[in-house]
């Protein structure tokens, strides 16, 4: 009787003595998941930490601690509004203007161009002393086909196109009385003209013959012609 008590209070102490065992083996070794608790390591502050890299190879940014500092952004200010200068219109320039040359031909005796130089003529001639003149229409034609024979042609000569000589010319007019001279000129005003041939000799002894009455003047173009004749 003793014996078999001695037995099992001997296997109540050995399962008491394992189960004993393996709750203390529980409770010493360490346990896996949410239950370990790891001590955070002291940092060195004389010491640079590494941090440590993400799976790609690009380093992971330490978050700073605490709350994170944003700065208040600006309210957007709206663009000032693009004004275009008007244009002012500008006023045109007038463009100088000279005085159109006068090309209508000189044919007969009313013209003002064929006044004007028989006033000129005479005006010289009375300096002079001499007798005046009158316009003649005959010598007028035959001076005036003259000079538009030299602007059609674009020569210069008192010897025409054709070889007529100026006497000849006044023949054809029929002129009734004795040609004796005749100036040629290329210019423009008439006074320009009488200029020319008031101070060349040669032109100015021709309207201060004497001998002369009559006169005839012809322009076409730039090109002037004046004969003299004695009526009979």
């Amino acid at each position: 009787m003793y014996n078999f008590q001695s037995l099992a209070a001997m296997k109540l102490r050995l399962i008491f003595l394992t189960v004993l065992t393996m709750f203390v083996s529980c409770v010493t070794e360490p346990l896996e998941g949410d239950f370990v608790t790891k001590k955070d390591p002291v940092e060195d502050p004389n010491t640079e930490q590494q941090v440590p890299e993400k799976p790609n190879g690009e380093p992971n940014t330490p978050k700073p601690e605490g709350k994170p500092v944003t700065k208040p952004e600006p309210a957007p200010v709206p663009p000032k509004p693009v004004t275009k200068p008007v244009p002012v219109p500008s006023k045109p320039v007038p463009k100088p203007t000279t005085p159109p040359v006068v090309n209508n031909p000189v044919v007969d005796s009313n013209t003002s161009e064929a006044q004007e130089m028989l006033k000129l003529v005479n005006q010289l001639r009375k300096n002079a002393g001499v007798k005046p003149v009158v316009l003649n229409n005959a010598l007028n034609t035959a001076a005036f086909k003259h000079s538009k024979d030299m602007n059609d042609n674009r020569y210069f000569d008192h010897r025409g196109k054709d070889g007529s000589s100026f006497s000849q010319r006044t023949k054809r007019e029929n002129y009734q009385g004795f040609a004796t001279g005749e100036n040629i000129a290329q210019a423009f005003g008439t006074e320009q003209v009488f200029g020319l041939w008031r101070d060349s000799p040669g032109h100015r002894q021709n309207m201060l013959n004497p001998n002369v009455n009559e006169m005839g003047i012809g322009k076409s173009g730039n090109y002037w012609t004046q004969i003299f004749g004695q009526k009979r």
